[in-house]
């Protein structure tokens, strides 16, 4: 058996738990057509699995953006059906979840609008998710 590398590396017992040394910086994900198929199966539920396994940084954010018109409260509890539903980590659990969650925004509009990219910019009514994660996003 040929000799690598990984043979020499001990497990540190004390890392079980702690964000992973490669969480990248804070930042937000923009989902347009947040409340469809392929959010609820497959973006969502990936992203809550890495917070699970520590690989998403404490300020990390969603910004979900479709044409349904729903409150952010809505918005949330559909994700955490979702989640339940199609996550490979089960059950829930309830203190990620909130923190997850807590990074959550809904913004109802059309990609085609103007006005869906002027409300993302001022949401008055909700903590800013740039707050959370110092003004960086991916879309």
């Amino acid at each position: 058996m040929p000799y690598t590398p990984e043979q020499d590396e001990v497990q540190n017992p004390l890392r079980p738990g702690l964000r992973a040394e490669s969480a990248p910086e804070p930042c937000a994900v923009v989902i347009f057509g947040a409340t469809g198929d392929l959010a609820q199966r497959k973006l969502v539920p990936a992203l809550y699995n890495l917070a699970v396994t520590g690989h998403l940084p404490a300020a990390f954010g969603i910004v979900g953006v479709a044409k349904s018109v729903l409150s952010h409260q809505e918005y949330v509890q559909s994700m955490r059906e979702a989640v339940g539903k199609f996550s490979r980590t089960k059950p829930i659990d309830p203190e990620i979840w909130q923190d997850f969650a807590a990074g959550m925004r809904y913004v109802p509009g059309s990609f085609d609008d103007p006005d869906t990219f002027a409300r993302l910019r001022a949401r008055p009514d909700q903590p800013r998710t740039e707050d959370k994660t110092r003004g960086a996003s991916a879309v």
